[in-house]
This record gives structure tokens, sequence and C-alpha cells, in this order.
């Protein structure tokens, strides 16, 4: 699937074959080791299982239970639980869809990407706004049943109490000015190459008709499964994100770009002149653009809820700052 994708561009989309090809041709090749290691693996395994002769041919489901019933791992202590733990998984590891022959698992950097997306959608509930719309995130398939999944350009809008709208948006293509116009709020500086960061958080304010609202600042977050050693160099490869504009007023846009990685739970700020609370006071100059790395991680929950409504309460408060200070 991934080398189709590289031929599926002609000639007059030269440079979004290129942006395909530098994406898919790396993950092409660890495919590739993967399947040659698996190769070995699995000749590696024929013969183990040639040798004992192996009764594995007709091996059914079932008798997984059945092999955690024996004396072994009945007694020993860490049998017993890794026993258990394997009976939990594969009797509540379900993924029911619609079109199952279809689907296949994700890989852990988009369940990464994915989570992120949600766990902002969390924080800025959690931070008193209203969610008012999802286009394309819950898609009803049945009766009493929906699937929840986030394909590019998926986005949430939420309401604060202030009127202001924030809109959450999902890997959005970022087109330059011409196209752009009539079809979206944003545009990106000269490139060759699409942009599509992670996420895009939009913040709109209401002009005097109620109905009508006008983009007044945006966040980038780029979200990377990576280690702590990696997040700086990953922050200087989308500082191009600063470019984003308004493709009403033509102006700088993004005011924030942060890389989101599952290190500890924190608000860095690349400045070290600018603090950030846990109540949203942000120490920056209201027409400052901020960089930084958000620890965003999966295994403390709890922290990382914190940390992630700081970063909302601090963008929303930095928003009204700039907002009045470049009076919009």
């Amino acid at each position: 699937m991934r080398t189709a994708s590289i031929t599926v561009h002609g000639e007059a989309d030269s440079a979004l074959r290129r942006f395909v090809q530098l994406r898919e041709e790396p993950k092409i090749a660890k495919l590739q080791e993967v399947i040659e290691s698996a190769e070995t693996l699995l000749n590696n395994m024929r013969r183990a299982i040639r040798v004992f002769a192996v009764p594995v041919s007709r091996m059914l489901p079932r008798d997984f239970f059945d092999g955690f019933d024996t004396p072994v791992f009945r007694s020993h202590p860490r049998y017993s639980l890794v026993a258990q733990m394997m009976r939990d998984f594969l009797r509540n590891t379900a993924v029911v869809v619609e079109q199952g022959d279809s689907e296949g698992a994700k890989p852990i950097e988009t369940i990464y990407e994915q989570w992120v997306f949600f766990q902002i959608c969390a924080a800025l509930r959690d931070a008193g706004l209203t969610c008012v719309s999802h286009n394309s995130i819950y898609e009803p398939i049945a009766r009493d049943r929906f699937s929840v999944d986030l394909d590019r350009n998926a986005s949430i809008t939420f309401e604060a109490p202030d009127k202001r709208i924030v809109r959450l948006r999902y890997e959005p293509t970022i087109l330059p000015h011409h196209a752009a116009q009539g079809i979206d709020s944003i545009y990106r500086g000269r490139s060759e190459s699409p942009w599509t960061p992670d996420i895009v958080l939009e913040i709109l304010k209401p002009r005097d008709d109620p109905r009508d609202y006008c983009l007044v600042y945006a966040v980038v977050i780029d979200a990377k499964y990576t280690t702590v050693a990696n997040t700086e160099n990953r922050l200087e490869r989308i500082e191009k994100y600063r470019e984003i504009r308004s493709v009403e007023t033509r102006d700088q846009i993004a005011r924030q770009v942060w890389v989101a990685a599952p290190i500890r739970a924190s608000l860095q700020p690349r400045d070290e002149a600018i603090t950030w609370s846990a109540a949203g006071d942000v120490s920056a100059n209201p027409l400052d653009v901020i960089l930084g790395i958000v620890g965003s991680d999966p295994g403390n929950p709890v922290d990382t809820t914190t940390t992630l409504r700081a970063f909302v309460l601090g963008t929303l408060n930095h928003a009204e700052s700039f907002a009045t200070a470049a009076n919009l």
C-alpha cells in the first residue's frame, strides 16, 4: 500500500510526489527490514517445530487458555501472573469495526498523535469550554454504535464562556494563499511541499454579528513519539510553521509552535525568560511567538492532565492579550 501511494501522483504533482516519497520511502525500507527479520524468525520456528515435533498445525485460540492450566502456570507466581494477564488481554481486547477485512493496526506514532489530540480536547473541556461541533470524528455506523476515528482534516470545535471559538484540527493540509482562499482560514508560507502539522488549534473571536467570527490566533502542535534527546531537533524542524498566516488578513497567525512528546509532563518554552504557571499565567509579551516542548506522558495521566489544562488556559490568556495588542 505504501509503495502504491508513491506512484499515485504524476509529474504534474511533482511537489506532492516528492513529499510522499520523503514520508513513505523510509517506512517502506523499515517494513522491508521487518519482513526479512520475520522470515528469518519463521524459518527458525519451523526448524524448532520439526526438531521437537510440536503439534501446532491445528492449534485453536481455546488451546492458549488450556495451556495456562498446566501445573507450571498454576504453581509458579510469575508464570501465573503472566497467564492471568494474557487471559485478560485475549478476553477484553476486541476491536469492533464495520468493515473488518480492511482494518489494520495503527502505528504507535499515529496512536500517540491521536492520543494527544483527544487529551487536548479533554483539557479544553476541563478548562470550562463546551464542545459545539465534532466534524467527521464521531460517525454513526448502526443503532447505538458509533465509530470514533481521526481522518486528515478532522476537527472539533469548542465555545469558551466569553464566546470565543476554539477549533482543534487534526493533520490539516496547509495550502498556499491562492489555493486556500475561500476554503480555509490559514495558509502557508512559500514552500514546494505541502504542510501537514499534526494538530492546529485556532482561536476565533466573534464580530458584531454573533454568527461571524474572525481568526485571531493559532497554535501548532507536532506530536512526536520520541525521546527527550530528540525534542529540540524536532522543534527546529517545525519552526517553519511560524510562517502560517491568516487568509483573511495575511498576518502571521501562528503565535505558538510546540513539540508534544511522551516525556515528563511539563511545559518548557524554549525562551527561558517565559514562564507558564499552572493557572495559565504566561510571562510573555503579547506579541511574542512562543516555541517549546510539551511533555505529554501516557504513563502519567494525572500530571499530563494538569499540564495540558495549564497549556490551554495559558493559550487562551495569551491569545486574548495578543488580540488586544494587535487590535484584532
